[in-house]
């Protein structure tokens, strides 16, 4: 889902809002046959749902934005489904299909909105505008700046707790990898192989 490489962990805007707030019952990551044709009627759906837009809106937009922590750098990456940039305000349009009534909702799925506003600002970041409309398939909310900075804010900062958790993890492994011994005893020629190995790797120079 993501890494931590070269001082950088780059983590998409889905994948963001589902590990910090996802909520509801474990599944096993699998895949099944029902699961694989609503996936695919999700996408004949966002396809027709996109066609019958005015011209003013533009599909599948990418956005991307760098945020510095004292460690590392939070790559955050996504694709909008879509944003409606019209004369007097900007929509940022998150398509969504569910098998259930959506009367039945008191308010958006909590990801699914989460996810809208991560767009928002982060198409807020890249204009200069004091509020945008999130927009699922099921209703439409407007956002001011600042209040939607303050959320996206204390989303980002908790996923640089576990960052954080990642970094010293891997500080740690580095800083305790020369200490540690070979565990097995060296066969006859093993130790020479060793040392030609590592004398290879450390000139960059190939050996046979």
């Amino acid at each position: 889902m993501f890494e931590l490489k070269d001082g950088k962990i780059k983590i998409s805007v889905r994948n963001l809002v589902e590990f910090i707030l996802r909520e509801g019952d474990l599944k096993s990551g699998q895949v099944g046959s029902g699961e694989e044709k609503a996936m695919e009627a999700g996408r004949r759906i966002h396809k027709k749902i996109q066609k019958s837009m005015p011209l003013s809106y533009r599909s599948e937009v990418s956005l991307k934005q760098e945020f510095i922590r004292d460690h590392y750098t939070i790559v955050l990456e996504g694709r909008a489904d879509g944003i409606d940039e019209r004369p007097d305000e900007v929509v940022i349009d998150e398509i969504k299909g569910m098998y259930r009534d959506v009367n039945t909702l008191k308010e958006p799925i909590q990801v699914h909105r989460a996810q809208a506003m991560c767009y928002g600002y982060l198409y807020l970041m890249e204009h200069s505008i004091d509020r945008i409309f999130v927009q699922m398939t099921y209703c439409k909310e407007q956002w001011e700046r600042s209040v939607l900075e303050e959320w996206f804010y204390h989303l980002i900062d908790d996923f640089g707790l576990f960052c954080e958790l990642l970094y010293q993890f891997r500080e740690e492994r580095v800083s305790s990898i020369p200490s540690l011994p070979f565990p097995f005893f060296y066969r006859k020629g093993q130790k020479e192989m060793v040392n030609a190995v590592y004398y290879a790797i450390r000139e960059k120079k190939k050996m046979f």
